[in-house]
This record gives structure tokens, sequence and C-alpha cells, in this order.
């Protein structure tokens, strides 16, 4: 079965969404051999992928996560995801992570999908671990943190280790496979409401139209100015808003959030370590782009939740949760509850 549907990607054919979902699980299952597996991930990467298939392939990965509860259920209302795709290739620091941790403190709760650095010298994984917080968790204190604190950091490696299957194939290959937006897509704790920086335009439509797909409540799916897999300061972002099933595009700048444009050089970031600290004086309230970036990215996050009704004034509530010191408060709680026996 799994041979004759590579066969026919390599044909030049789409899959059905049956057909991908029918792949996925044999890709999940390991039963397909990493000879295969590379054929399998080069022929997708010769077209543009579908949106039934990558539909149809986040089906089936969610499906095989180990799920997070959050009051009882998977995906309770007004929860939020700052994972990216990542691979923008920009050095910057962590910003969606710092933007999570604002968003919690400014009210929403949030679900961190993330991993270690694939491309970058720090993912979402490593900076948290430089600021002290525990990511090898139980996956039902996950929900608890979430119920608790308002953030908890879901694990891509510990939710997702049927994937691990087509480790070796990834490695092979070399470049960004169809796995590279399956992350972002597949959440454990099911959260509807998501900002979702991308590393390229050309992706845009394909997520967001996956997203409206899968049943998402409420997204932004973002590619700022500078190549930025987030909402940025140096110009325009581009912004694919999925919202009960139908995607609208616009643009929005830094000054309809109420902050001044930087250019890129202004929020490079560095090691794991650097980054750390970068986000910790941002959470302490050192003014300057770093924090306006943050600012605004977590504008996003609450606008997605329903909590705020405008960028600007979304932005003015995340930097009072900064300089009220709420910020700081939550990562402290954050690394208080990981540390926990």
């Amino acid at each position: 079965m799994s041979l004759l549907l590579i066969e026919r990607l390599e044909a030049g054919s789409t899959l059905t969404r049956p057909g991908a979902e029918a792949l996925m699980e044999e890709v999940l299952a390991g039963r397909i051999a990493t000879p295969e597996m590379v054929r399998l991930l080069t022929a997708l990467n010769r077209r543009p992928v579908q949106v039934q298939e990558l539909a149809g392939f986040a089906r089936v990965m969610r499906r095989h996560a180990t799920r997070v509860f959050v009051d009882g259920e998977v995906g309770p209302a007004n929860m939020v995801d700052t994972c990216g795709t990542g691979g923008d290739a920009s050095g910057t620091f962590n910003i969606s992570t710092a933007a999570a941790i604002v968003a919690a403190a400014a009210g929403a709760r949030v679900a961190k999908h993330g991993n270690r650095a694939a491309s970058s010298q720090s993912g979402s994984a490593d900076v948290l671990e430089a600021l002290g917080v525990r990511i090898d968790l139980p996956f039902e204190r996950y929900g608890r943190a979430i119920r608790e604190i308002r953030i908890g950091f879901l694990f891509a490696q510990a939710a997702h280790t049927a994937t691990r299957h087509a480790t070796p194939a990834r490695k092979q290959i070399g470049v960004r496979t169809v796995f590279n937006l399956l992350g972002p897509l597949t959440n454990p704790a099911g959260a509807q409401a998501q900002v979702l920086g991308v590393f390229s335009l050309d992706v845009m439509d394909l997520v967001a139209a996956t997203l409206a797909e899968l049943g998402t409540e409420h997204a932004f799916v973002v590619h700022g100015a500078g190549g930025l897999d987030e909402i940025s300061l140096a110009g325009e972002t581009i912004v694919a808003e999925v919202r009960d099933g139908t995607v609208r595009k616009f643009s929005v700048t830094p000054e309809e959030f109420g902050v001044k444009r930087a250019p890129i050089e202004a929020i490079r970031g560095g090691t794991a370590k650097e980054n750390a600290a970068m986000i910790s004086s941002i959470l302490e309230g050192e003014a300057g782009a770093p924090r306006d970036i943050v600012v605004i990215n977590a504008a996003a996050a609450l606008v997605a939740t329903g909590a705020s009704g405008s960028f600007r004034d979304a932005a003015e509530t995340a930097g009072f949760a900064i300089d009220s010191g709420k910020a700081c408060e939550t990562l402290e709680n954050l690394k208080a509850f990981t540390s926990r026996p």
C-alpha cells in the first residue's frame, strides 16, 4: 500500500486526504524503511504540498500524539500556541517563546509547543532550559501548569515520539521537509488559537488553508519583513487570518501596534544562554527593540484568543504585563512549577 502511494507521488500524483492519512499511519507505525522514506519525502519536496495532503498528515500526527488535557479536555476555549515553523535563518532570539510568557502574564492560557534547535543556535526548549525551566515533565503536569499558572511547555520530541521513524531519512535528505510544517499544526493540547510564523510566503496560503480545514478557531499565520517567521519591526508583516473556516489576508506595520520600526540587527540573538539573558532583561522591563517585538507578537496571541479586540489595545496590555512585573512573575511561577518533585 505505502509503496504504491510513494510510486504515485514520484510520478507526480497528489494524495487524497484518506490517502495522506493512510500513508502517515504507515510512517508513524515504522512500517516504511528509511530508503523508501527518503523517496517519499523527496517526492513531496518536488512540488507544492496540497492542503488535503498536509491536513491528512496532521490529523494522523494529532491522533498519535501524547495528548495534554486542560480542564478535562483537549482544546479548551481561549488557549493559544505561538509555535512557528522556524527555519527563517534570521538569527533572532527566541521571540515566540518570550511572547508566550508575556501573553500568559497578560491573561491568555498558553500551550507553547516547541522543540530543540534544528538550524539555529537555540530552540524554544533550549532557551527555556537556560532560563531554568524543566522541559521533561510528565505530560499530565503540562495540563496542570496551563490550568494553574496559565502556561505550559509542550516538548515536541516527547509528544510526537512516533515521528522518530522519519528522523534518519530527514537527516539524510538534509533540507526542509513536510515535517517542518507539521509541527505547528499538531499542538498536543489542541490549542484552538495560534500565532504561527512561517519561514516563507510560499507556504503561507497552504498553512492557513490547512488550519481552516483542521477547524482551528482563530489563527494568525505571519511572515514579517526581513524574512522573519514572526511579526516584524523591520516593516510590513503579511498576515493570513484564519477564522471560522475562512482565510483573510492583510498586512500590518509596527505603527499599528504603537511601536517604532527597528532593523533586524536590533533583535539578533545567539546561544541559548545569550537569548535567555535577553529574555530576562525584557521581562524585567528593559526598553528597546527586543521588548517591542515581544510585545507585538504577544499582542497577536491576545487577539487570537479574543482577550483583546485590536492589536494596539493588546500591545498596551502586553506592555503592562511586563511593566507591572507580571511577566517576570509568570516565568518564576513556571520555573517553580517545573522544579516540583
